[in-house]
Formats: structure tokens, sequence, C-alpha cells
């Protein structure tokens, strides 16, 4: 909390409510309350605690929704981001520069590839949009569709090609986590925020380096129980000043392959593209889950076999 202090006022909090399959989550939400009171002054502060919950799908929309309603701009940062000294600054920096520039749509604070940047005063624009903590104006926020209601159109087109730089296999795998987000199969609504920027041909601006630290890869994460397998390997750091922007505002297509190889683990092998290709036709009809089940079942009782072998 001492860190979000120190960037923007006033500060807007927003918590879902309990689920109600977790015990302890009734008395962290009733803590984190008590938390917010006492570190932020009632005059810097708003907030929308969630009597129920929602779910991130719907409640992180919703409390963004209600953040934009108050205020043009903002960095928006979940209780598991923990920016860098430099972070709020590069975010006001670039607010202001972007602020009436409509293919800019977000400021990320991520960087998570482990190349080591050649300079760190300067910064690019890409396609993917990453939430580890991140800023963004009201203008963009109101071309967020939450229905995905292009994604049909698009689907049975070339579009998606196109946006990956006729990578066919970052194409494929794009068009799966689309589908997966648009049959409910996904409790998050970050692929619906991509979809809707790539909608609008919209880039997100990247950092040379990683300004803000994922915390909470825990058994209490929603998505994120475990931290991925690169993470260990992203270069944390600050921001130099004064910035060097970059001459145009190009996409750097280097860079976002980079991020799709690490998003979803390279190119694989046949048979990986095999697996995705059964998956995709299970979800066109409705066997995805039970799939799903009946491969956790099989790794079970192979596990079993071996324990007694």
């Amino acid at each position: 909390m001492s860190a979000v202090r120190q960037g923007f006022s006033p500060i807007y909090v927003a918590m879902d409510g309990p689920r109600p399959h977790v015990q302890s989550d009734q008395s962290l939400c009733l803590a984190t309350r008590e938390a917010v009171s006492g570190v932020v002054q009632p005059e810097a502060r708003h907030t929308l605690f969630s009597e129920t919950n929602e779910g991130c799908e719907r409640f992180v929309p919703r409390a963004i929704t209600w953040f934009f309603e108050s205020e043009e701009y903002g960095v928006i940062l979940e209780d598991d981001c923990v920016p860098s000294d430099s972070f709020h600054r590069f975010c006001r920096e670039l607010l202001a520069r972007y602020e009436s520039e409509p293919r800019v749509m977000m400021i990320s604070g991520n960087n998570h590839l482990s190349t080591p940047p050649s300079r760190l005063d300067t910064y690019s624009f890409v396609r993917q949009g990453l939430i580890w903590g991140w800023a963004t104006w009201r203008s963009s926020w109101e071309r967020y569709d939450h229905a995905m209601s292009d994604w049909a159109k698009f689907r049975r087109s070339d579009w998606l090609e196109d946006m990956c730089g006729g990578d066919a296999d970052a194409a494929s795998q794009w068009r799966e986590t689309f589908d997966y987000t648009i049959r409910g199969r996904r409790n998050t609504w970050d692929s619906r925020w991509v979809a809707s920027m790539w909608a609008h041909e919209g880039l997100s601006v990247a950092p040379p380096i990683n300004l803000v630290r994922n915390i909470g890869f825990d058994s209490t994460a929603t998505h994120t129980a475990h931290a991925p397998t690169w993470y260990s390997s992203v270069r944390h750091g600050e921001m130099k000043f004064p910035l060097v922007h970059p001459a145009a505002i190009e996409r750097d297509q280097s860079m976002e392959r980079a991020i799709d190889s690490l998003l979803f683990g390279g190119p694989g092998s046949r048979s990986d593209r095999a697996k995705r290709k059964l998956l995709h036709v299970l979800l066109r009809v409705g066997l995805d889950r039970p799939a799903s089940r009946l491969v956790t079942v099989m790794r079970s009782l192979l596990a079993r076999v071996r324990g007694r072998a």
C-alpha cells in the first residue's frame, strides 16, 4: 500500500467479495478493509467493496469502469503487484504524452523477457497488453468490449494471422485463447481487453525492463498458484530519466514474437501442435471439459501405479 501511496492521488480501492467455498476469505476481506482504512486518509480514497463474489471476469472490469466514471486516466494495480520506484513517473509522463493518440491504448509496467536491455531510457510499442501493473485512459477503456462482439467475424478471416505478423503458430494459440474466453472457459477479463485492443489496432507501451513485481504466486491466488518457469529469469529494475521517446509509433515485432514465445512456451513440437488441434476440436463440440477431467483422472491413476511399483 505504501508503494501505491507514493504514486497517484486519490486512490481508488476495489475489492471483490469473499468466495463462498473458501472459508478464510471472509476474514481476509475484513482485514483488507481495515488495512485500507488505516493507511489511506478518507479524503484521499474511494472504495468499491462487493458483498458477494463476482469473480475476476466480471468484477475487475466493473471496478475499472467505476474508476473511470470519476477519472480521465490512472494506474491500475492488483493486490499482488508491487511497483518499482520509477513505475509511477514512467506512467505519468507517458499518460500525458499519448493522451490524444488513439493507437496507444495502455502503458504496461511489464517486460518479462530475460534479454538484457540495451538501454534503460526508452521503450517500445507492442500489441500484447500485459496487465501486472499498467495505466490507461478513460477514452481507451470505453473501447473495452466484454462480449468480444467482433470475434466471430474476425475468426473467419486472416485478421489474427495479420495481427501476429504472419506467425501461424502464434495466431493458432491466440485463437485458442479467445475461443476459450468467449465460451466462458476462462474466469478472467484480460483476454477480452487484448481482443478489444486488437479490434481497434491498439498498442501498449512496453518498458525495456520489468517495473512491477508479481508476488502473488501461492495457494491463495485465483490463477497463479505457481510462478511460471520463466519468471525467475525476469529482469527487474528502474527506468532512467529523462526518457528518450521513439521517433514513431511502430510495433516492435521482434519483441512481440519473443512475448508470444514466452506466453505460449514457443512454437512447440509436432505433437504439441497436434494436441492443440485436438483441443480445438473438443472445444467446438463441447467436450473439452470432460476430456480435461479424464486426463486429470488418468494422471492420478498413473501416479498411484508408479507409487506402488
